[in-house]
């Protein structure tokens, strides 16, 4: 058993109602041949589905899996531990490649920091 979103789930369920019946106990299928998409296929799909909306940067399934992992940390607020159980890392090691800091998060983190010295103008002496 997995954790979904609400919202995940119900276009899941919707997907799977509505797509061709087949023998493998897979999400995503081949149309013509009803066998499970190939690793290769689905980075191919991503790739195009990138370049329609516009995205310049390259973008695989992996990044996909980093972005989500680092949304966790940053949106949700979720630990370390939180992360590493929803990626199914073993090790925390694995969970650490996975999450990133953006710049976005980097600038709000510096914003938080209150100094309760403010540094004076310099006067020049003559």
């Amino acid at each position: 058993e997995i954790a979904l979103h609400q919202l995940t789930l119900k276009y899941l369920k919707m997907w799977l109602s509505l797509r061709p019946q087949s023998n493998h106990n897979c999400c995503y299928l081949n149309l013509h041949s009803l066998k499970p998409l190939s690793h290769r296929t689905i980075q191919r799909k991503i790739k195009q589905l990138a370049q329609q909306a516009g995205i310049r940067k390259h973008i695989s399934p992996h990044c996909l899996r980093r972005t989500f992992a680092t949304l966790l940390a940053e949106k949700a607020s979720a630990t370390e531990f939180d992360v590493k159980g929803m990626l199914g890392h073993a090790h925390r090691t694995h969970t650490d490649r996975y999450v990133g800091c953006s710049l976005e998060r980097q600038k709000e983190l510096l914003d938080k920091i209150r100094f309760d010295d403010e540094p004076q103008p310099v006067e020049k002496s003559e």
